[in-house]
């Protein structure tokens, strides 16, 4: 009788459990999704079911402009044309009303990935190879043509999509600096500054003028909604949040050398100011 009784209530818990569908724009192994597997633990009671598109921005806007039911949609910003507003086959565009959570906001850092130093990339006449990020528009490139314009110095720009493929450039001595999010933490004291400290560097006072061109060189981690009423929203970002203060989600971001600095969720109106600042970013 008890197996009988024990039955019936498993098999209503399931009947009960509702779907929720997780998109990430990542792949198996990237930072979306492991950080998403991390995520589901604080979804136990709905059945979840996680889609990742590998970089294949035309199929993240297909799956997210047909799915069912509760959903989340996890996309990095920066490295395919989910945020290009001149590509309708892939652009999603982050608003107020769909915008549930941001789980880290990072600056490009640039960094020598070998030997050389500040002194050697700005002596005159040198050249050297760097790796670029790939967001939707040349703002990297212009970055550059400024820097090297301003100290004489020739630059051969490359844009390299995946973290993968830039530590295999690196690993391989193709290149000799970097511009992109995810490698302070690899090379630390051989990172010369960012895209948010540009603002305070003496050094780069020259750059100032052109705000529009740096300010917009971050790598977001987004979590957008869909098909969640007004209750489920605080109750999806309650749980995020309690995921993001875990010590696995804070491991994994720190690992690959993330930012949260420019995060706030202590309060209802940090949390509405953090997202809108970052939103602003993108109009």
């Amino acid at each position: 009788m008890i197996r009988i009784i024990l039955a019936f209530l498993i098999s209503v818990s399931f009947a009960q459990a509702k779907d929720l569908t997780i998109i990430s724009n990542g792949n198996n192994t990237g930072i979306s999704m492991q950080i998403a597997q991390e995520n589901i633990k604080e979804f136990s009671d709905f059945n979840v079911k996680i889609k990742n598109t590998n970089s294949n921005c035309a199929l993240t806007k297909v799956l997210w402009d047909n799915v069912e039911g509760p959903a989340i949609l996890g996309y990095t910003t920066g490295f395919d044309g989910t945020l290009d507003k001149n590509n309708t086959m892939c652009y999603i565009k982050p608003e107020d009303n769909n915008l549930l959570f941001v789980l880290f906001s990072s600056p490009h850092w640039f960094c020598s990935v070998g030997n050389k130093t500040w002194e050697d990339f700005i002596k005159p006449k040198s050249t050297h190879v760097i790796a670029l990020s790939t967001p939707p528009n040349q703002n990297p490139e212009i970055l550059f043509n400024l820097i090297s314009k301003h100290y004489d110095i020739n630059l051969k720009l490359l844009r390299v999509n995946t973290s993968s493929e830039f530590a295999t450039l690196a690993k391989a001595s193709e290149i000799d600096f970097g511009l992109r999010s995810g490698i302070y933490g690899i090379y630390k004291d051989k990172c010369f500054w960012n895209t948010r400290d540009i603002e305070s560097n003496k050094e780069l006072s020259f750059l100032k003028p052109h705000t529009a061109v740096y300010g917009s060189l971050y790598d977001d981690l987004f979590y957008l909604y869909k098909n969640l009423t007004p209750q489920q929203v605080v109750d999806f970002r309650h749980r995020l949040l309690k995921s993001w203060n875990a010590e696995g989600v804070l491991a994994i971001i720190n690992r690959r050398g993330h930012d949260i600095s420019q995060l706030d969720y202590s309060s209802e109106l940090a949390k509405d100011i953090t997202l809108k600042k970052i939103l602003k970013r993108y109009e």
